[in-house]
């Protein structure tokens, strides 16, 4: 089965991981742990998701 995902919940048990460089590429594949360690668009994207956590908008009246 093939994922397609930007929410990286998504994938956090995937078997394998593809990560796409924008230009078409594939910037790296493994786990979760692996891309950690050396894949910097994963390690990014993760740290902006953790970063975000906490965020809420509030609409105004």
């Amino acid at each position: 089965m093939i994922v397609i995902a930007h929410r990286l919940q998504t994938v956090l048990n995937a078997d394998q991981i593809v990560v796409l460089d924008g230009r078409g590429g594939i910037e790296a594949t493994g786990s979760h742990a692996d891309l950690l360690s050396f894949s910097p668009t994963y390690q990014r994207f993760w740290s902006e998701k953790n970063a975000s956590l906490g965020w809420r908008v509030d609409v105004g009246n």
